[in-house]
């Protein structure tokens, strides 16, 4: 009788475990399905080094360089405006397309993300790499549910909820990729990849994502230590308008 007892409050306990285990990532889940399912919101991206100690490294999205990201989202549209060196950049996305203002107006991001046909200009181009990213990119909503498909057990952390990003996903993020991309063109080389990401959700809402991610990356035998905290502050959900030019909805096709 007595083995019978303990058999069944050990078991009790696993399954209060795994319940416990398994619930921070439901809700998680759920907050990052709400904003995705047509709730509009705000939000704002920042970078900083990991570890400001090692002197450079790093670099915001994926390490490529990069600063603030504000944005807006609603069911339709994704806007967005992207700080790069002394330049911003204004980007509106509607399903696989984007548009991105440059001093001629709106262009379609795939046609800025193409490669110069005469081989010309030479160095770091900001507008190929803003396209680049906006072809890529995802709302803080989406990218969240991404994560949450990809991570393993998620553990209270603080007055947030924190899980270990795999080393494949960290490689993903890091060499980043546009949506159909040529996939004759080389990808950067990424190695000891390690990554974590925390959630923070108020009132049934994701309200904050932080991710951390450490790796060395390569382009032409060359290697660049990375440690980037992204942060992402979400905000007015429900509240938020999301204005979209005339012009760049005619370049969308809307």
């Amino acid at each position: 009788m007595l083995r019978h007892l303990l058999l069944g409050a050990a078991a009790f306990l696993a399954s209060t475990a795994a319940i416990a285990t398994a619930a921070p990532k439901d809700d998680i889940a759920a907050a990052a399905k709400t904003l995705a399912d047509g709730q509009n919101y705000s939000w704002k991206t920042t970078s900083a080094n990991g570890n400001p100690n090692a002197g450079g490294g790093g670099g915001g999205g994926g390490g490529f360089g990069g600063g603030a990201t504000t944005g807006k989202a609603s069911k339709d549209y994704i806007t967005y405006s992207q700080s790069m060196r002394q330049d911003s950049y204004d980007i509106v996305i509607k399903g696989d397309k984007a548009a991105v203002k440059t001093p001629d107006g709106w262009q379609l991001a795939s046609d800025l993300a193409k490669p110069d046909p005469n081989g010309g200009g030479g160095g770091f181009n900001p507008a190929m790499f803003i396209a680049m990213r906006a072809l890529s990119f995802k709302a803080p909503a989406a990218q969240a549910q991404d994560l949450l498909a990809k991570i393993g057990d998620v553990t209270p952390a603080d007055d947030a909820f924190s899980a270990d990003v795999p080393a494949d996903t960290v490689k993903e993020l890091a060499a980043f990729r546009p949506r159909n991309a040529d996939p004759n063109m080389p990808a950067p080389e990424v190695s000891n990849p390690k990554g974590t990401v925390k959630f923070w959700i108020k009132d049934g809402a994701l309200t904050k994502m932080e991710l951390h991610l450490q790796y060395t990356i390569s382009f032409n035998g060359n290697d660049r230590d990375v440690d980037r905290i992204t942060t992402t502050e979400i905000s007015d959900v429900g509240s938020t308008t999301v204005d979209v030019p005339d012009d760049a909805k005619a370049k969308l096709g809307s």
